[in-house]
């Protein structure tokens, strides 16, 4: 597969689960020849979607498919398929984490330190150096 443009939502919910700038910057390193586009908002997302060729998600809904004719592979890095729905079409290829099982154990303690221990907030307080 030949990807010559990638539209990303890095957003979700979940601040520990949105992608960062470092991360962003490691995709565009790793393809160079790919002319790469970060959405800023929801809106924006669903507003370049219909140009869009291939994408790079946490989530999408079944429905979204109709407003991308162009659409041709969506990619997450979500491990399960409830946040991204395969192509009721099937025009659509879709393509789901398959990174997890390894690191599944870190994944999982990390997630419950940071929700336990707060640590979406103690980055908050500390950046507003409360």
């Amino acid at each position: 597969m030949k990807i010559s443009k990638l539209l990303i939502h890095p957003h979700h919910d979940i601040d520990a689960f949105t992608l960062k700038s470092r991360h962003v910057a490691q995709i565009r390193h790793s393809l160079p020849e790919v002319g790469i586009t970060i959405t800023t908002s929801h809106s924006d997302f669903m507003a370049r979607l219909p140009e869009a060729e291939y994408a790079l998600v946490w989530v999408f809904k079944p429905e979204w498919y109709a407003t991308a004719p162009r659409l041709q592979a969506l990619f997450t890095p979500a491990a399960g398929r409830d946040w991204v729905a395969a192509d009721p079409s099937g025009r659509v290829m879709t393509c789901y984490g398959r990174f997890h099982g390894r690191i599944m154990r870190e994944s999982l303690l990390s997630m419950m330190l940071y929700f336990n221990r707060r640590l979406g907030k103690s980055l908050a307080d500390q950046g507003r150096r409360s």
